[in-house]
């Protein structure tokens, strides 16, 4: 017998204790949905590589190629770009990749919303936690791309991790509040994916914080991914720490979304399932 339920006569529950709850599910669901992303190629799973590996190789080409003078002005002539790039576009990947998928999982995920007694945050975490995979794997090219161009490796590098954690939960957080919404308002998604381009651009991920105007330099702490990409930048080629400002705004960045998310899906939870 297949049960419905009414998410607004359930129980209130912790954000926590309802993942823990549903942890089994949620991480065998989430692998078998990256095991499948790519079901029906001739290189599978290679693909979460492939797309990455060909991205940087592109920017390389074109900053390196095309426009190497404002690097080597910055004083980044030692460091090779491709890592300096790596540093923050593959992390970049990973987040862009959670926020994306969380802001579409309710609407692709409609029919089982609709019939199975499954709280509406497991999809989201199924979402954000087959996009820590792809993380992972990309924090792993990375790793072995600094160790082909003869970059040692630094203590710092274990901090690194829990920046990614940090980063994926901003994103659960964002596809709350965008899910939600996108459930109501379709378009929100493509929006989403309009505004993550402009967004990379506005953020020194393909080009050095230095090179940016002043303007702009300071605009940066008005922007919600840059203490992420900054921190992982600065731990992983600069053997650096990170101010604790920078891991405050991390961290309160993380905070803002992941509340101003569960807010959101509280606030439209009754009336979810029925749109869907």
């Amino acid at each position: 017998m297949q049960v419905t339920i009414n998410a607004a006569k359930r129980p209130p529950a912790s954000l926590v204790r309802t993942l823990l709850l549903h942890r089994n599910y949620i991480l065998s669901n989430a692998w078998q949905d990256f095991l499948y992303r790519y079901a029906g190629t001739s290189i599978g799973l290679l693909w979460n590589v492939v797309h990455p590996v060909m991205m940087v190789l592109v920017y390389s080409i074109v900053f390196t190629s095309i426009m190497p003078s404002r690097y080597t002005a910055q004083g980044l002539v030692d460091l090779p770009y491709v890592l300096f790039l790596c540093s923050a576009l593959l992390p970049w990947i990973g987040f862009v990749d959670g926020f994306q998928r969380t802001t579409s999982t309710f609407v692709e995920n409609a029919g089982y919303l609709r019939k199975l007694a499954v709280p509406e945050e497991v999809f989201l975490a199924k979402a954000i936690v087959g996009s820590s995979i792809l993380l992972a794997i990309n924090l792993a090219v990375l790793v072995v791309t600094a160790l082909v161009v003869g970059f040692a490796p630094r203590p710092t590098w274990i901090l690194v991790p829990f920046v990614g954690i940090m980063m994926m939960a901003f994103a659960f957080g964002l596809g709350a509040f965008f899910g939600t919404l996108n459930v109501f308002v379709k378009d929100v998604s493509q929006i989403v994916a309009v505004v993550l381009q402009l967004w990379m651009w506005l953020t020194p991920i393909v080009y050095a914080y230095t090179a940016m105007p002043e303007w702009l330099r300071t605009a940066q702490f008005a922007n919600p991914i840059f203490p992420f990409t900054e921190l992982i930048r600065e731990l992983f080629l600069f053997d650096q720490l990170g101010t604790p400002l920078m891991w405050l705004s991390a961290a309160g960045w993380m905070a803002v979304a992941l509340v101003s998310g569960s807010t959101m899906l509280r606030r439209f939870r009754a009336d979810l399932r029925d749109v869907l």
